[in-house]
């Protein structure tokens, strides 16, 4: 019998660009000064609840909250047109891009969306006719007091399911964040006052992407700042 713990070489390769917390490919590599690497969404994940490192367990002097170390707007792999996720900082005068991996379930959850609302406006038109047919004009007043309070019902009813599909969930890291589609925002689902915008970019080209980085000034990717706005406050 083959001995489970024998891996070969191309699996140790594997583990190793695995991140150790995510067992994902690594977004955004960051390695600790004990010389562990981890995304760096995960690790800054797990320095909020325990200032070691998950690895070895030695603290971690890094200020995790303060990291321009990595190339976070590299440009390789690109292929344009491409659709690009940001969120505006905590003083609403700049943005952020959301991570590749993040970034692409964002865009899924946003397709969904879409999906679901289409849905919902053809059941609406559905209903909507069958609940009124064309009628003769000497309907009675009572009758179409009965349709208004139904179409108030169903607007409500509507209104609570608009709110229902309104709202999607993912996770960066240990924390987990509430999507609105309908006004654009998302916030920690523990902590629902802490808003913050979002916007869809597309994107042509690298030309139009820089300039739209200069534009809005967009500050780095998931937190971490760019090289060129290293002295930029968060």
């Amino acid at each position: 019998m083959e001995n489970i713990n024998n891996k070969s070489e191309s699996a140790i390769g594997e583990e190793e660009n695995l991140c150790p917390i995510c067992y994902d490919k690594f977004s955004l590599p960051f390695k600790l000064h004990c010389g562990h690497s981890f995304c760096y969404l995960c690790i800054k994940g797990s320095y909020l609840i325990n200032k070691t490192c998950p690895m070895c367990r030695n603290k971690i002097s890094e200020d995790l909250n303060k990291v321009s170390s990595i190339d976070v707007f590299s440009n390789r792999d690109r292929k344009y047109p491409r659709t690009q996720w940001i969120y505006g900082n905590s003083r609403g005068d700049a943005w952020w891009y959301y991570d590749d991996a993040t970034n692409e379930l964002i865009e899924n959850l946003f397709s969904i969306y879409l999906h679901e609302k289409s849905d919902d406006k053809k059941d609406d038109t559905v209903s909507s006719n069958a609940k009124n047919p064309n009628k003769n004009s000497d309907d009675s007043e009572s009758g179409s007091d009965e349709e208004n309070k139904d179409s108030n019902s169903d607007s409500n009813s509507d209104s609570e399911e608009e709110q229902k599909v309104s709202k999607y969930s993912f996770r960066i890291g240990t924390i987990s964040y509430d999507l609105n589609f309908e006004e654009m925002y998302q916030y920690p689902s523990m902590s629902r006052n802490r808003k913050r915008k979002i916007k869809r970019l597309v994107l042509e080209c690298l030309d139009e992407e820089e300039d739209i980085r200069e534009n809005l000034k967009i500050l780095g990717v998931a937190g971490v700042m760019s090289k060129e706005n290293d002295k930029v406050e968060k």
